[in-house]
């Protein structure tokens, strides 16, 4: 009997349960009893997807593929407590645990004990945005917005203004006042830190003097040279089109074993001395790249978040299927529409199909695409309908109405603006960023909201919430028009 798996989702599914480095004819013959149907060039596919699969690498000249839960295992690194830090007994973990561990983990949750087996607290702490950029600044400003957020949703608000450094935000930090009392420790010492779990986020740290590193400097220059020369082949293999954590995840990958073998020296610290590479600003996100030369930024416009190209009548998932029909929803949002529908009383799948197409004629490639997609609605709808529990979504339901209400009208405003056919180089770029990020908040609100439906929201976090979601509205609303007036529209 056959599976009932997309090809992505049979891929997953088989990715993450592989502790050991197997042949990509192995994954394929685990794959291919979970699928829905068959699947032409089945092996050339699989390369090419877990080329893109965060759970591990592709070795293209042994057609081999390593799980990163294994490569990265007792991986070694440092990290460097600031003199801020140190004065406040705090460590922020930002974006100094990648990338080892799993990009599905939020750093704050991740497992930071001592070589006793002590593991370090978490405590809440206020704090200026300007103050603590500088232990996010790898994630780029959108994954940066959504670490905020995700740690705290009242933070949303007052990241809407970009230039706004002086803004107060509250952020998980770690609590080490006893380890850096004990070490008496200093500017210039640091933290060894090894990885016990890549997938979990679990790892062991040790004191290590200022001295130490001194002591290493031979190697420390030839951790740094590796690394330079591992990030140039991630340019050539990766492109713009990615992110500073797969950027150095396939480093560490593809450079020599010392990298992972050696601590070298904290990854910010690297970067501010190499004189080969440096940090880009890529819209909203950032990539390591060549020092003194520009990504090539006409690859990533506005007009990637806009349908465009040919059909490919793609039906492996229905996110997949979505995409080849220019409709820039994802399964999640959908999802959520439904939530909203049930939330409001009303039990329509064709209101919902309505509301997520924009009410406008959709053209599926052919009659296998259109099967399939009403299919794989139909069975999500079911889903929905049978887990959703309407005494706890009061709050959260009145929350996501209002969240979908803002963001349909973006869609709706982007949509109009897709239909003037406008170059990218016609609109105005500071508030398009801006609409960019209020977006990525949103989205992330709605992941939030979207959690298990018999956890019911507190008032007051739902207070937060709402009167977030109205000054993220107005926010919206005013960018819109300001980029109306510019186009004159």
């Amino acid at each position: 009997m056959g599976g009932k798996l997309s090809l992505e989702n049979a891929l997953e599914a088989v990715a993450k349960g592989v502790t050991e480095s197997l042949s990509i004819q192995t994954i394929a013959e685990r794959v291919r009893p979970l699928l829905s149907g068959k699947v032409a060039n089945l092996e050339a596919r699989i390369v090419a997807l877990l080329h893109t699969d965060s759970w591990g690498f592709v070795d293209f000249e042994k057609q081999v593929y390593v799980p990163r839960q294994r490569f990265f295992h007792h991986a070694h690194f440092r990290i460097q407590p600031t003199r801020d830090e140190i004065r406040q007994g705090i460590l922020y973990p930002g974006h100094r645990l990648l990338p080892f561990c799993s990009r599905d983990l939020f750093p704050p949750d991740c497992h930071l004990c001592l070589a006793d087996g002590t593991e370090l607290g978490l405590k809440k702490s206020t704090v200026k945005l300007d103050d603590i950029t500088i232990y996010h600044s790898l994630f780029g400003w959108e994954r940066m917005v959504q670490y905020f957020v995700t740690d705290e949703p009242s933070n949303a608000d007052k990241l809407l203004d970009r230039q706004d450094g002086s803004a107060e935000i509250s952020l998980s930090v770690l609590d080490v006042a006893g380890v850096y009392q004990r070490h008496g420790f200093a500017v210039g010492d640091m933290f060894r830190v090894t990885v016990q779990d890549w997938a979990r986020g679990r790892f062991t740290l040790e004191y290590c003097p200022a001295s130490e590193l001194d002591a290493e400097f031979p190697s420390c220059r030839r951790w740094c040279d590796l690394l330079e020369s591992a990030l140039e082949q991630t340019f050539d293999d990766l492109g713009v089109l990615t992110d500073v954590y797969e950027q150095l995840a396939h480093a560490f990958f593809y450079g020599d074993r010392f990298l992972v073998g050696f601590p070298g020296v904290p990854i910010a610290g690297f970067l501010a001395q190499s004189q080969e590479v440096e940090l880009h600003p890529m819209g909203t996100n950032t990539i390591i790249w060549r020092q003194g030369e520009e990504p090539e930024e006409e690859d990533v416009s506005f007009q990637d978040y806009l349908p465009q190209g040919p059909m490919t009548g793609d039906t492996d998932s229905l996110d997949s299927i979505l995409r080849d029909m220019g409709v820039a929803l994802s399964e999640m949002e959908v999802r959520a529409y439904m939530l909203d529908e049930l939330h409001s009383g009303r039990e329509s799948l064709d209101n919902v199909l309505n509301r997520c197409l924009g009410g406008r004629e959709v053209e599926f490639y052919d009659d296998e695409q259109e099967d399939e997609f009403y299919r794989l609605v139909e069975e999500l709808w079911a889903d929905v309908n049978e887990r959703y529990n309407p005494f706890a979504d009061g709050r959260k339901g009145e929350c996501r109405g209002r969240l979908l209400e803002i963001l349909e009208s973006q869609l709706n405003w982007l949509r109009r603006l897709d239909a003037r056919n406008l170059s990218p180089d016609m609109l105005p770029q500071k508030e398009m960023l801006a609409l960019g990020q209020i977006s990525a908040t949103l989205t992330k609100l709605l992941e939030t909201l979207d959690l298990p439906h018999d956890e019911p929201m507190e008032d007051i976090a739902g207070d937060e919430i709402t009167e977030t979601l109205e000054r993220i509205a107005s926010s919206s609303q005013a960018l819109m028009d300001a980029v109306d007036r510019t186009l004159g529209g």
